[in-house]
Formats: structure tokens, C-alpha cells, sequence
């Protein structure tokens, strides 16, 4: 008795791994091919439609319809959902190769076999653009959980050297508040504390090492700090729209900057400053709007992709005179290279050219 229950449990369990290995989600089960399959066990058709009747009754993703048929439900993702989230996977600069590659393989085995092989020619993308950091996605993991338990953590950041090899640099205490994901790398914003006030900040978390949380209580930004959010204690979408490629400003503070604007960059200007800004009517051609940044020089480079007619700055006046300079600055820069360069030719022109 006790031999049979067990070959029945197995019969069972081949039976399951036939569905998700060898049949499509909404197609009709085959049952010759799933008696060829589970072989040894040799089951009639009757002892099949039994099994597949008691997996429809507990809810095992079976499905008897009136044509007479038993169809497969995956309750999973679809084909184009895995591979969307492999090329997710491949796209981001995080994690590392090792954990990139096995995080596809995960993907790939919760398709059946046809889909498994169909997405085998997204892994040699998993490659390209990755950390060498192997502690991703466990940092990753542990932020979470110091996010949770309302704790600060304590880490050693890297920079990296002319061979583009991180070196390990200063040590951090940080108040961890949330994940964000910019230009396919992941970072950590967290309140970091100087002179008795708390200023936002942002780390790579591919840059991360030794991390560890401490018994200390985060301490969370002031209902005055331009990104306070009453709800979660921080607002990471208008962080994101008011940070250019995660440079954010010396002081942490945003200002109010009024933007002129070709008609057709309306969709550019939602999508960089979010969908919550007014455009508002200028002239047949252009519109205004006002969008609180972080100022850097890295917003000043993201502005430069655009002629004045394009879009430009329009108050307050000190962030023009502040661009204008920055502007002025890089022109005075080449004026003076080119013209010590044309009375004595350097390495830096000789490379060029």
C-alpha cells in the first residue's frame, strides 16, 4: 500500500512537471504525450483525467472546460514578461556578471521549455556594462531591512581609479530612505548629518562595500527640506525629476527655476520635471513653465544639449547669470587653449589632431 501511494505521489509530481515544462499556458493539455512522458509510470488515460480532476479541485492551476479538455494555467508570468525582465536585467549597469547571470537563469525556468530556449539568446547581453561589486544584491537586501527597522547603516564608499577600478575611500553613517533607480544604475538616497541639519544625498549602490546596519535610529529629514513627503518622509520622484544624473546641489536645496520652451519639447519637459508641471501658452511657438532643481553643473550640461531658442532659462536671474558664467567659463577655457596651442603646440592638441 505504502508502494503505492508512493509511485502515485510521483506520478503526480511528473504529471505537474509535464504542465510546466512542456505545455503553453490556455492550450490543451496533451494526454498521449503526457502518457509518453511519464513512462515508467505508465498511466491510462483514466488514472490521468483522475489526477487532473483532483488538481483542478485544490486549485492547481488546472482548468476542465466544456469541450471536454483540461488546459494548463501557468499562473505565472507570460513569455513577453520574461523576457522583459531579462532585458531588465541585461540593460541595468547592477549587479554583477555572476548574479546577472544567475538572476537570468531564475527567470528563464519559470517558462516552459520552448520559452526557456527562446529566451537563451538574451544572455550573452547580461555581459556588458556590469559592477564587479558581488555584494549587489545582498546590499540591496540590507538596506531594505534597515529601511524597515528604522535604522542607520555604515558603509565604505569607492571611487574609481584611471583604470576604472574601485578603491575603496571614505566611510559613511547614513540614514537610509529609499532605492532609485537613474540611467540603469541603482542608488541610495539617505540623510546624511552636518551641523545639526540633515542633508539629503545619493550613492551608488554598486559602490557599496562592507555595509552594516547599526543600532542607531535613522533620522529622517525635516518637514522643511524641500523633498519631506508627510506619507513616507521622502518624496524620490520629485528627488529624481530635480537631481541631474544623481548631482545633486552643494546645499541640498532646490530652487524655482521658470523655463521658455519649444512647443514640440512639451513631451521632454514632462518627462524630465514629471507630469505635474504647468505649461502655460507664451507665444505661437513657445511655452512656459517652472520646475524646482537641484542647480549644478550638471544641470547646466543637460540645459547645453539645447539652443536658446529650443529652451532657456528665464528667472531667476542669478541661475542665468550662474549659467551664463558657467558657459563663459568653458568658452575662456578653449579661447586660451587653442591660443597657447597655436604659439606652442602640446600633447593635448597634438592627441587630437
Amino acid at each position: 500500500y505504502m508502494a503505492e501511494q508512493g509511485k502515485s505521489r510521483r506520478r503526480i509530481l511528473r504529471e505537474i512537471q509535464f504542465m510546466q515544462q512542456q505545455t503553453k499556458s490556455g492550450e490543451p493539455i496533451n494526454i498521449k504525450k503526457m502518457q509518453e512522458y511519464l513512462d515508467e509510470y505508465s498511466a491510462i488515460r483514466q488514472i490521468i483525467y483522475s489526477d487532473l480532476s483532483i488538481m483542478e479541485e485544490m486549485g492547481a492551476g488546472v482548468v476542465h472546460k466544456k469541450n471536454g479538455r483540461y488546459y494548463y494555467d501557468r499562473q505565472s508570468f507570460s513569455g513577453g514578461e520574461l523576457a522583459l525582465m531579462i532585458d531588465l536585467v541585461c540593460c541595468a549597469g547592477y549587479p554583477d556578471i555572476k548574479s546577472a547571470k544567475e538572476l537570468i537563469l531564475h527567470i528563464k525556468q519559470m517558462g516552459n521549455d520552448e520559452e526557456f530556449d527562446a529566451l537563451s539568446h538574451h544572455e550573452h547581453l547580461a555581459l556588458r556594462n556590469k559592477t564587479d561589486n558581488l555584494d549587489c544584491i545582498n546590499n540591496t537586501n540590507i538596506i531594505h531591512k534597515a529601511i524597515r527597522e528604522d535604522k542607520k547603516i555604515h558603509f565604505i564608499y569607492a571611487h574609481a581609479d584611471k583604470y576604472g577600478k574601485n578603491i575603496l575611500d571614505k566611510e559613511h553613517v547614513i540614514s537610509p530612505y529609499q532605492l532609485l533607480w537613474n540611467d540603469s544604475r541603482l542608488y541610495l538616497i539617505g540623510g546624511n548629518e552636518y551641523k545639526n541639519a540633515v542633508k539629503q544625498s545619493s550613492f551608488r549602490v554598486d559602490k557599496i562595500y562592507d555595509l552594516k546596519i547599526t543600532d542607531q535610529k535613522r533620522k529622517l529629514l525635516a518637514n522643511n527640506n524641500p523633498f519631506y513627503n508627510d506619507d513616507q518622509g521622502f518624496d524620490g520622484e520629485k528627488y529624481l525629476n530635480s537631481t541631474f544624473d544623481m548631482y545633486n546641489s552643494k546645499d541640498g536645496k532646490t530652487t524655482q527655476v521658470t523655463f521658455c520652451i519649444e512647443n514640440k519639447l512639451a513631451g521632454t519637459a514632462l518627462d524630465r520635471f514629471g507630469k505635474d508641471i504647468k505649461l502655460k501658452e507664451y507665444d505661437q511657438e513657445h511655452m512656459t513653465f517652472t520646475a524646482e532643481i537641484q542647480v549644478s553643473n550638471m544641470f547646466f550640461g543637460w540645459l547645453a544639449k539645447f539652443t536658446y531658442g529650443q529652451m532657456h532659462i528665464v528667472r531667476p536671474k542669478r541661475i542665468v547669470d550662474g549659467y551664463r558664467k558657467h558657459l563663459q567659463n568653458i568658452i575662456d577655457k578653449y579661447d586660451y587653449h587653442f591660443s597657447s596651442a597655436s604659439k606652442s603646440p602640446n600633447k593635448w592638441t597634438d592627441s587630437v589632431i
